[in-house]
């Protein structure tokens, strides 16, 4: 009997969040009730906390694309 080498099983990895969602929930909660109290916004949707981790890639992306090709840190 030959033994075929098992291949591990390749998982598709989820991509990891670069913000703390309920960090982020928190401070958009307390941002409204300083700011708009008569609103009363007590919820965060999931949409929203997409799109701004979104931005944050693009804004991240862009900063990374138009960094000077010199020195070793990564400066704004």
């Amino acid at each position: 009997m030959i033994d075929d080498p098992v291949e591990p099983k390749q998982s598709v990895p989820r991509p990891a969040h670069l913000i703390n969602r309920s960090e982020v929930r928190k401070f958009i909660l307390e941002s409204f009730g300083r700011s708009r109290p008569h609103l009363r916004i007590d919820r965060v949707s999931q949409e929203a906390l997409d799109k701004i981790e979104s931005w944050l890639r693009a804004k991240i992306s862009s900063e990374v694309h138009s960094h000077p090709s010199v020195g070793k840190t990564f400066k704004l």
